[in-house]
C-alpha cells in the first residue's frame, strides 16, 4: 500500500483487521485452529485475499495518477510551464518518492521544451539514480544523455551509453526512448571515427521517429557529422 492516499490505506486497514477479527472468531466458534487443517487454510485464503486487495489497489492508484499525467502531456508543448504547474498540482499530494522522480524527470524534459538545457540537466542531477527504479531509471539515463548532447557535450552521453547499455538496450525501439538511444549511437559512431554509421543510424531514426521534438535533436547531431 506505499502509492495509495491515506484514506485509502485507512479503509483497506480497517477492512483488514475488521475481517481478521471476524475470521478469528468465527474459526473459534467452529472449534477449529488456526495451527492446522480447516482453520489454517481459512487463515491463509483470507491473508492471500488481504494481499489482492492491497495489491490491486495500489496498481489501480498508479494507473489513475498515469492518465491524469498523460492527460496534462498536450501542454507540454503549448506551455511547459502550465505542463510543470499541472505536475506540481498533481503529484504534490503523493507521499511516495516515485512521484517526485516522475515529478522531476517530467520537469526536466519541459526545460528541453523550452531550451533551458542547463535547467534540465541541474534538475536531473539532483535526483539520486540508485533509488530510480525499472523503466523510471532507464527514462532518467536517456533524458539526461540527451540534455548532454543538447549542450554540446556529446561523449558524456557515450559514457551513459557504455555504462547503462544493459538497462537502456530493451528500449531500442520504444516510441518514447528510441529516438534518444538512437542520437546516443550517432554520438557513440561519431566519437569512433564511423562518421558514415553514424549517418545512417540519424537516417533511420529520422525517418522511424519523425516527430517534431525529435527533430531538434537530430539537427543539432548533424552539427557534429560536418
Amino acid at each position: 500500500m506505499s502509492y495509495t492516499d491515506k484514506k485509502t490505506r485507512l479503509a483497506f486497514w480497517t477492512v483488514v483487521l475488521g475481517g481478521s477479527g471476524a475470521l478469528g472468531a468465527l474459526i473459534s466458534s467452529l472449534g477449529l485452529t488456526t495451527s492446522h487443517g480447516t482453520g489454517l487454510v481459512m487463515l491463509l485464503v483470507w491473508m492471500a485475499c488481504a494481499v489482492a486487495l492491497g495489491v490491486g489497489l495500489d496498481v489501480g492508484h498508479v494507473r489513475a495518477v498515469n492518465r491524469k499525467i498523460e492527460a496534462l502531456q498536450p501542454l507540454l508543448d503549448s506551455d511547459p510551464d502550465g505542463y510543470v504547474a499541472g505536475l506540481e498540482a498533481l503529484l504534490s499530494r503523493e507521499k511516495n518518492k516515485m512521484w517526485r522522480q516522475v515529478l522531476t524527470i517530467n520537469s526536466a524534459v519541459a526545460c528541453h521544451r523550452k531550451h533551458d538545457f542547463a535547467q534540465a540537466e541541474e534538475l536531473l542531477r539532483s535526483l539520486d539514480p540508485k533509488r530510480i527504479k525499472g523503466r523510471n531509471a532507464a527514462v532518467y539515463w536517456a533524458d539526461l544523455a540527451l540534455t548532454y548532447i543538447r549542450l554540446d557535450r556529446p561523449e558524456e552521453a557515450v559514457a551513459i551509453l557504455r555504462q547503462r547499455e544493459h538497462l537502456l538496450k530493451p528500449y531500442r525501439d520504444d516510441g518514447q526512448l528510441g529516438p534518444i538511444l538512437a542520437s546516443m549511437e550517432v554520438c557513440r559512431l561519431v566519437m569512433a571515427g564511423d562518421a558514415a554509421g553514424a549517418r545512417e543510424v540519424l537516417l533511420e531514426a529520422r525517418s522511424r521517429w519523425p516527430e517534431s521534438e525529435n527533430q531538434e535533436t537530430y539537427d543539432a547531431l548533424e552539427k557534429l557529422l560536418r
